[in-house]
């Protein structure tokens, strides 16, 4: 396919050129050889990505996340219903999906099984540092707990 519009600038994992077009391309690109490794087109547009230490690809969409594996095999496609989804993470058992109004904590079957109601300012970033989980806008630093 043809790359419009970029969702972030591609980036290198463990030697391969990862390239994700807004509206749904996806291909993973090995300079050395010019060979493209895997290729999908998922047809809907990205909202946010991440790839895990498994290398797995995990992709958002305004209605579902799709997990690539690191060869390009589809894992698992789980539907949503968050509204308006701005990013998402993972902590390896549930999958978080942040909008402007808070947080859905879905299972990796699609279910809710927590909502978290807070006002976002923006964008979220999430990361853990001593087995804590903590997430920011661009206001605040938030403490994620039981």
């Amino acid at each position: 396919g043809t790359f419009k519009e970029f969702i972030d600038t591609p980036f290198n994992v463990d030697g391969f050129f990862y390239f994700l077009e807004k509206k749904g391309l996806i291909t993973v690109f090995n300079p050395v050889t010019s060979e493209i490794l895997w290729e999908t087109d998922i047809s809907s547009s990205i909202v946010d990505y991440f790839i895990d230490d498994e290398k797995n690809l995990f992709v958002l969409t305004y209605n579902k996340v799709y997990i690539f594996s690191s060869k390009g095999y589809l894992q698992k496609e789980i539907t949503h219903s968050q509204e308006n989804p701005f990013n998402f993470w993972t902590d390896g058992e549930n999958l978080y999906l942040a909008n402007q109004d808070g947080i859905s904590v879905l299972n990796f079957n699609g279910e809710i099984i927590n909502s978290i109601k807070q006002k976002f300012a923006d964008f979220l970033k999430f990361f853990k540092s001593n087995n804590q989980y903590y997430f920011v806008d661009s206001r605040n630093l938030y403490t994620l707990s039981e």
